[in-house]
């Protein structure tokens, strides 16, 4: 990558981050001379991230009025976690032949290594790594395309909905039983799991939606 667009990613990120850790909350303003002056950049490549976000549904922009960090409502979570489902079974389809044994054992590894007292966010990282392993091996390049950016939708709802640690114990659990699946090259038990997994994650998620939301 060229020293412009690793610039450009690094800005896109920190944008993100600052979204993400709720420094820009949800709703808010965004202001471009403010963020130039805090990450050091030139308008332009603040510009060309605020518009990738815009297409992601990060952010919205109003013609006189400017750009706003996008608000999350219970439909938008309703609709994020539905079309995860259809895309996660539909490319398990295939992912099911060509996920490696090695990369199955990895991830096994992995989920097998947390602890009920590890970090939150060590919990979500290793989570999140089956969920993008099935979409990467579907082979349908627009479906992970657009999981990617899903993703994004995705970290925003999981850092505005916090849940008990039970609940990432019992998705742990959910996972080596979804590798183990895999492993065995069992289609149907696999999507059995998969989906009562993401319906799982649907239940929880809403619920602590409603919660913060009170």
């Amino acid at each position: 990558m060229s020293d412009n667009g690793s610039s450009k990613t690094n800005v896109y990120d920190k944008i993100f981050n600052l979204i993400l850790t709720h420094k820009i909350p949800l709703g808010a303003p965004i202001f471009e001379n403010e963020l130039s002056v805090e990450l050091g950049s030139s308008r332009s490549p603040i510009r060309e991230a605020l518009k990738k976000m815009e297409a992601q549904g990060i952010v919205n922009h109003y013609p006189g009025r400017g750009t706003f960090v996008a608000p999350i409502t219970r439909h938008d979570v309703e609709e994020i976690i539905d079309l995860r489902v259809v895309l996660e079974l539909f490319c398990l389809k295939t992912s099911i032949h060509r996920i490696p044994d090695e990369t199955l054992d990895r991830i096994k590894t992995q989920l097998s290594a947390l602890e009920d007292g590890s970090p939150f966010d060590e919990y979500s990282k290793t989570n999140i790594d089956l969920h993008e392993t099935i979409i990467a091996f579907g082979g349908n390049k627009r479906a992970e395309n657009f999981y990617q950016m899903l993703s994004m939708q995705i970290l925003l709802v999981n850092r505005s909905t916090p849940c008990a640690r039970q609940y990432f114990v019992r998705s742990r659990d959910q996972h080596l039983e979804i590798v183990e699946a895999l492993k065995a090259r069992d289609l149907e038990k696999s999507e059995d799991l998969l989906r009562s997994h993401l319906e799982y994650i649907k239940q929880n998620t809403m619920e602590s939606f409603e919660y913060v939301n009170l």
